[in-house]
């Protein structure tokens, strides 16, 4: 409808001359979830060659027709605490497949999907990614990713579900990724999404299983923390240290 509508309208919308229209960003951002307990994420490299395989740039271009802003970080564009100098990692399949060489992921028998030895037991590279049916931009952006993953010998295997059936999956922690996002407020407090503490915790909202201390510690800094010059820092260092860790693959904002 907005394609119809409002893209490629040359006339009045819906043929009314009283109905503008105008543009504003939400504060909220899509992303890739990676479970780190998982056989596959819980390695940094895997997660980032996730995100290389991954074009952003094009699901915005093509899916979301432009509405969106690729976004690195947990933080909407407009806030101080998203720090501008985090480069984005391109869509480069070649660099993904190096990272995943890198982690020991190897097509070692030729079937043309990667494996790697697990607990003695050889492992093909075959994951789950949980999707919300009633969501079309997530099973479309699923789709594409699952193609160029293939490419590098990745096997994605697509699981639709209903939104009560994927939150008791993500409750339980049933998933290797999931496609979610988040609607923030001005102000975001870490100690929920991103702490330890939070990590083995029933129906918790980190249901990645996001462990690390220096985010930890960020996050228990930034609660005491008032000077917002201070807290902008803090922000920026936590910042700098998810786009290193890829717990998430951000997509847009």
């Amino acid at each position: 409808q907005y394609r119809q509508l409002i893209l490629k309208n040359k006339g009045p919308i819906m043929g009314k001359k009283e109905l503008k229209k105008t543009m504003r960003s939400s504060l909220g951002y899509a992303y890739f979830g990676w479970n780190h307990d998982s056989k596959f994420f819980g390695d940094k490299r895997v997660r980032q060659a996730m995100t290389l395989a991954l074009n952003r740039t094009g699901m915005i271009d093509k899916i979301f027709l432009g509405l969106g802003k690729l976004t690195t970080g947990p933080f909407a564009h407009q806030n101080p605490c998203y720090d501008k100098s985090v480069k984005p990692y391109p869509f480069d399949l070649k660099q993904a497949g190096k990272k995943l060489d890198e982690a020991g992921w190897k097509d070692t028998d030729g079937d043309g999907i990667r494996d790697k030895v697990i607990d003695g037991v050889k492992t093909a590279f075959e994951f789950r990614m949980l999707v919300w049916q009633s969501k079309t931009w997530k099973s479309v952006t699923s789709d594409v990713f699952r193609e160029d993953l293939l490419s590098i010998g990745v096997k994605l295997r697509i699981e639709q579900l209903e939104w009560s059936m994927m939150l008791k999956r993500m409750d339980e922690r049933d998933f290797d990724g999931y496609t979610g996002a988040w609607a923030l407020s001005w102000h975001t407090d870490f100690m929920q999404i991103w702490h330890s503490r939070e990590a083995d915790k029933s129906k918790s909202s980190n249901r990645i299983g996001f462990r690390n201390k220096e985010a930890d510690r960020i996050a228990e800094t930034l609660r005491k923390t008032f000077d917002n010059a201070e807290r902008t820092k803090l922000c920026h260092q936590f910042h700098a240290l998810v786009h290193e860790e890829q717990p998430y693959t951000f997509i847009m904002q």
